[in-house]
């Protein structure tokens, strides 16, 4: 099944509403905000049929525009709704990188409707941290990384991000995500 021009952009949108809502408005990447304000960070929309392709034409587009791409976000829509599949690919996609010596480039961070932490109660708000509105796979930069480990701040991310997510009370929480089924 493929998407039109129009359905991409309903979907890049909502990418965009839940980076500006949830990632920048939260403060769940304080990484985040520069390049979003810049027009860095590129919203990619590819079938899962598709997505072994538009890995390899994504990293291209990054390789030749490292000044005007920070990141790329690919969005899978038609196939990965079940996030243990998804988990899977990000997996698949993590191995492909290696085995074409581009692990030192770049690396990925997953996000999913239905994200899931080991050991941690189905129903806990810290899964919020990585819930998206589609599952989407994000090409990072090595490089940038390595700036954002270096200034000391990252350990400290993941944590306060948990405790962000579980203050809020359950009305705040479906509010920012509604695409995560509630029980």
């Amino acid at each position: 099944m493929n998407i039109n021009a129009a359905e991409k952009q309903n979907i890049v949108n909502s990418v965009e509403s839940w980076l500006r809502d949830c990632v920048l408005g939260l403060s769940l990447c304080p990484y985040a905000r520069v390049p979003f304000a810049r027009g860095e960070v590129r919203t990619a929309v590819y079938e899962a049929s598709q997505l072994a392709d538009g890995i390899k034409q994504e990293i291209q587009l990054l390789q030749k525009q490292p000044a005007t791409t920070e990141t790329t976000l690919l969005v899978i829509t038609n196939g990965l709704e079940q996030f243990l599949d998804f988990n899977d690919c990000v997996g698949d996609i993590e191995q492909l990188l290696h085995d074409e010596a581009l692990d030192a480039e770049f690396q990925l961070a997953g996000f999913h409707p239905a994200y899931l932490f080991g050991g941690e109660a189905v129903d806990d708000a810290s899964h919020y941290t990585n819930r998206a509105p589609y599952p989407i796979v994000q090409l990072l930069r090595v490089t940038s990384v390595a700036k954002a480990v270096d200034s000391g701040e990252t350990l400290s991310v993941p944590e306060r991000n948990i405790k962000t997510l579980r203050a809020l009370d359950k009305s705040r929480l479906h509010a920012l995500f509604p695409w995560v089924e509630h029980s």
